[in-house]
């Protein structure tokens, strides 16, 4: 099954859902990076250690891929699901067939010679609106007026469930409300297309969304707008505080002397949290893969 659609309409979303509630129909649930080659191909012969081959230790990938592929087709209850793949031709070499399912998401709606396609499209208006409410913290008894204003911004926003998520994450940490928020989000959009941005509407909304965050961001923790435009020239999972650290030299103030200081670097998680641009885990942190690219503040 290969999941396609717009940029931030919530692909990667659905297909966690799906493994998080059928995950006791499957022995093996993986999760493999498919955007970039090189990690797709490391992510599929990680597969080697929880499937106990004896080629697990072996130098040459290669040979490991190999030996994943044969052990999957010789299985049943496992499911791969390939996120974020650019074309068929990328992924083909690595579905084993067998018993298994494989589940893909991809902008790429071209994969019907591999896989059943099915176009994820984008939120009802209702469900978009509660999402807006319910995010801004505005879902205790709203008023007709909070609901109208939150109508309006969705359908501004194509129901794009990235979008709304971050414009409420923004409503709510500003404190401000749906309505001036739309008309902020208007005129910047205007401006950018007087500058001739060359972008689709959903392009364009994930971008006008992105800048309005960042700059409030900027205007609260510079360091953590710096951090922002470093991860966009980085791969987007599990981005390691050490790195960073390693390479303080490198880095800009006041970033450089955050990285190694708790408190403020606990002050950049919060900022980046606060406007929903990372998530993150201990020492590591990823980006959505939507806002990576767009960094040009």
């Amino acid at each position: 099954q290969v999941m396609h659609g717009l940029g931030g309409i919530g692909k990667t979303q659905t297909a966690i859902e799906y493994a998080y509630r059928h995950q006791s129909e499957y022995g093996i649930v993986w999760w493999i990076r498919s955007e970039d080659p090189t990690t797709l191909s490391s992510d599929y012969a990680a597969l080697a250690e929880p499937l106990q081959l004896p080629e697990r230790g072996a130098q040459d990938q290669t040979s490991i891929t190999k030996a994943v592929t044969r052990a999957l087709a010789q299985r049943s209850g496992w499911l791969l699901i390939f996120d974020n793949a650019e074309t068929p031709e990328q992924i083909d070499p690595y579905l084993p067939g067998g018993s298994g399912h494989v589940i893909v998401t991809s902008r790429d709606p071209a994969f019907k010679g591999i896989a059943q396609p099915l176009q994820v499209e984008e939120m009802p208006p209702n469900e978009a609106v509660d999402l807006l409410l319910r995010r801004a913290g505005r879902d205790t008894n709203p008023t007709t007026a909070d609901r109208e204003a939150a109508a309006r911004l969705a359908e501004e926003l194509g129901y794009l469930p990235l979008a709304l998520n971050q414009a409420a994450a923004y409503v709510e940490a500003t404190g401000s409300d749906f309505a001036s928020y739309l008309r902020l989000f208007r005129t910047q959009q205007k401006e950018r297309i007087k500058d001739g941005r060359n972008l689709g509407r959903d392009e364009r909304t994930i971008d006008g969304i992105w800048e309005l965050s960042i700059k409030k961001v900027e205007a609260e923790s510079p360091a953590a707008a710096q951090l922002m435009n470093l991860c966009a020239f980085l791969a987007p999972d599990d981005i390691p505080r050490d790195i960073l650290q390693a390479g303080k030299e490198h880095l800009p103030e006041p970033l450089s002397e955050a990285v190694w200081d708790e408190s403020q670097w606990n002050d950049i998680m919060q900022a980046l949290r606060r406007y929903s641009f990372i998530e993150r885990s201990g020492d590591l942190i990823s980006v959505h893969r939507s806002e990576e690219h767009t960094s040009d503040s």
